[in-house]
């Protein structure tokens, strides 16, 4: 049985191919709690949430800009049981 879920992301749409930011992007620490390993990028719940972090990655006004294709998307995530 399959469950779908829906969350927001930042995606970099990077040259490098960087993946998905989430709330833990932002914090100092860089180390997911043990609680968040099966979902390692710790998605926005709203679209809001990610559009307000969004202004960190991408600055209007700032001249370098982290990942200035950086956009907000909506993900859905399966989640299967036995």
């Amino acid at each position: 049985m399959e469950k779908i879920r829906y969350a927001w992301a930042i995606d970099t749409n990077s040259k490098e191919g960087h993946g998905f930011i989430g709330v833990f992007w932002f914090e100092k620490q860089k180390q997911l709690p043990p609680y968040q390993d099966g979902m390692r990028t710790a998605l926005f719940r709203t679209r809001k949430q990610a559009r307000e972090h969004l202004l960190l990655v991408r600055p209007k006004d700032e001249k370098y800009h982290a990942f200035p294709k950086a956009k907000v998307v909506r993900v859905q995530i399966g989640i299967t049981t036995a």
